[in-house]
């Protein structure tokens, strides 16, 4: 995983990881490095997002081990998408008995 931070100025840089933009790091009014990213964070990760660092580089590390996390948890979510369609969209019998079997029990 590659990390390149691009200043905009003193107080700002954007963090970029593997050639795609995952947000800022920026300093807040007492002087430390706060994270602001720009993608969807896995609920493991919220906490660190309300964290201080005392680096723009420590704070930037923090954010590409944030976006890294939300990568393997899109590929995990896609892989179980693509079972269930696999399930869903199969023919045969023996995946479909346990759904026969559920809407006996709800007839009236």
């Amino acid at each position: 995983m590659k990390t390149t931070w691009k200043k905009i100025d003193n107080d700002t840089y954007d963090v970029i990881v593997n050639e795609e933009f995952a947000g800022k790091v920026k300093t807040n009014h007492k002087w430390k490095w706060i994270i602001e990213p720009f993608f969807s964070v896995i609920s493991e990760d919220l906490q660190d997002v309300s964290l201080e660092y005392d680096g723009h580089v420590e704070a930037g590390r923090a954010l590409a081990g944030m976006w890294a996390n939300k990568q393997e948890y899109n590929k995990a979510f896609v892989d179980f998408q693509n079972d269930w369609d696999e399930y869903i969209n199969s023919s045969d019998e023996e995946y479909y008995s346990y759904l026969d079997y559920s809407a006996d029990l709800f007839k009236p």
